[in-house]
């Protein structure tokens, strides 16, 4: 929810999309550029991560 949706926005970045893409994708090469061996522990605390925070969330999830 936008607090003041009429308010002047005094500062827009300039070639939004060009400049996010290429923050992207810059990411991505920072990632590919690391060895596989870093990229496996990545991945692995990862889905330790996922499956910690589903087994805490799941049984205390409630439907309103």
């Amino acid at each position: 929810t936008n607090v003041a949706p009429d308010a002047v926005r005094s500062f827009r970045t300039p070639a939004a999309t060009l400049v996010g893409t290429i923050g992207i994708l810059g990411c991505l090469y920072l990632f590919v550029s690391l060895p596989s061996k870093t990229q496996a522990y990545f991945a692995a605390w990862n889905v330790l991560g996922l499956l910690i925070y589903f087994a805490y969330a799941r049984p205390r999830a409630h439907a309103e």
